[in-house]
């Protein structure tokens, strides 16, 4: 499959994921929202728009008569340095909300630091298409993985 009809693929299912979000939103209206729970939404909602984002702008880019080289190196870079800014608020949101550690929060930190310095060669050595879509993948993971917490927090709260 060429990665351009996987970006796609994944682009829907950004759309996808981030609608969850608007009608979880629109069912739990008037609850008070937990700080938690704030925060899994808007992880949920900044992975999906990075799937979204970093999988339309090289769809975008393949259009022109721009290198795809140039593409993949420009994509790389960008997901790269914009998920490593969503790591750092991350990190500062956690503390100043005072969020226990979280296990799963953890492995999907490691996950996408490694991502991200995949992303970052790829950027400066290889420029291909292969570390773009991997990022817009673990884009997906956390999306889906905000996704599944959230639609558990009804079982968690009750035990």
């Amino acid at each position: 499959m060429p990665p351009e009809d996987v970006l796609l693929m994944m682009a829907q299912l950004g759309v996808a994921i981030a609608g969850f979000n608007g009608v979880a939103a629109a069912l739990k209206q008037g609850e008070p929202a937990q700080s938690a729970l704030r925060g899994d939404r808007s992880v949920l909602i900044t992975a999906s728009a990075s799937v979204i984002v970093w999988s339309v702008i090289p769809l975008v880019l393949l259009t022109t008569a721009m290198d795809p080289g140039f593409v993949w190196r420009g994509s790389s870079a960008g997901w790269a340095l914009s998920q490593i800014g969503l790591l750092v608020f991350r990190d500062r949101q956690a503390r100043r909300l005072s969020f226990a550690p979280n296990p799963v929060a953890r492995v999907l930190r490691i996950l996408a630091l490694i991502t991200s310095a995949l992303q970052l060669w790829n950027a400066a050595v290889w420029a291909v298409a292969w570390p773009p879509v991997l990022a817009v993948t673990t884009s997906l993971v956390i999306a889906i993985t905000a996704f599944f917490v959230l639609s558990h927090e009804d079982e968690s709260v009750a035990s």
